[in-house]
């Protein structure tokens, strides 16, 4: 696809920023969807190992015990902040807002679809990975009681870095790229500490959180910006504004 558009004034606008295609496509999409690959069929053989997981649980369990209540009430706000139904209602006004500040309609559909992509495909590895949660009866102070089986991924996490990773992604090719990845990053390993401290999670399932939903976003982007980002420009109608660029 050419990263070429033609604007209303019939002058020639390449994609930038977010929508620019990436330069080594065919890499990016190869490793990317490895990367994905891997790190589920990796967390498939732990959900089967209770040596594994008794390795892992000592850092809950560490963590467990050294609880202080100013930590469980920040621990227990963000899992509220971050839970499936806020977490539609962040990435929807977080997309608007995108929307509002770019005033370009390809630039806020890209992010939705990216960042809730990114985030709710983890339910599906959820369902193929299957593996049990950290046991909280094993622990000191379980702030969290669950007994389900879908602690690969941290959903919480996935979110996290889902988030961050989109605004990366939105300042491609802009000098705000830095502060993003590094804001993004210290976000993303709050949350996944927080998972580890209410006991929710292993250690390998918010590692993991974080590996497939980069690459699984970053797979999603690629052959967004290469193949369809003109078609559905030219199905939505209208020319893009170029403030962001």
């Amino acid at each position: 696809m050419s990263s070429e558009i033609l604007t209303r004034s019939g002058r020639r606008a390449r994609f930038r920023g977010m929508l620019a295609p990436f330069r080594r496509f065919w890499a990016t999409l190869i490793v990317s969807v490895l990367v994905v690959l891997v790190v589920v069929a990796v967390a498939k053989v732990m959900a089967g190992s209770a040596s594994w997981a008794h390795t892992e649980i000592g850092v809950d369990q560490w963590l467990s015990r050294a609880h202080v209540p100013f930590w469980d009430a920040v621990t227990l706000a963000v899992q509220w902040v971050l839970s499936p139904t806020m977490g539609l209602v962040i990435v929807v006004l977080v997309s608007l807002g995108v929307l509002w500040r770019t005033r370009d309609r390809m630039v806020g559909l890209t992010f939705l679809l990216v960042v809730a992509g990114g985030w709710l495909s983890s339910e599906l590895v959820k369902m193929i990975v299957h593996r049990p949660r950290p046991d909280f009866h094993l622990l000191a102070h379980p702030l969290s009681t669950e007994a389900t089986l879908d602690s690969f991924p941290s959903g919480h996490t996935c979110l996290a870095m889902a988030l961050a990773l989109g605004f990366v992604f939105l300042y491609r090719q802009r000098r705000g790229q830095k502060w993003a990845i590094i804001v993004g990053a210290v976000c993303v390993l709050f949350v996944a500490w927080s998972r580890l401290y209410i006991g929710a999670h292993y250690p390998t399932d918010v590692l993991g959180s974080i590996l497939y939903t980069g690459a699984a976003m970053t797979a999603f982007l690629a052959i967004w910006n290469q193949w369809l980002v003109g078609p559905v420009e030219r199905l939505i109608g209208g020319p893009r504004a170029r403030k962001h660029a």
